[in-house]
């Protein structure tokens, strides 16, 4: 059987540079996104990735747990 997925939907009041700004701060990330407890930037790609380690807020499986994150400008 293949792994599952789970995608889910909301309509928030803010505007998108609001919504922009929320998702790009560690800080403000982990007041919504409840999978993290932590967002730690760890540094910068030669080619302009941000790298971040994540801290699990709970229990999740193996096959879930993120290592290193990485946005790009």
């Amino acid at each position: 059987m293949g792994a599952r997925q789970i995608s889910v939907e909301t309509v928030i009041s803010a505007d998108m540079d609001a919504v922009w700004t929320a998702t790009q701060d560690p800080i403000a990330h982990v007041r919504w996104d409840l999978r993290f407890s932590r967002i730690v930037p760890t540094g910068t790609t030669t080619d302009g990735a941000v790298t971040f380690d994540c801290m699990l807020a709970g229990p999740v499986p193996p096959h879930l747990l993120p290592r290193r994150h990485e946005i790009r400008p």
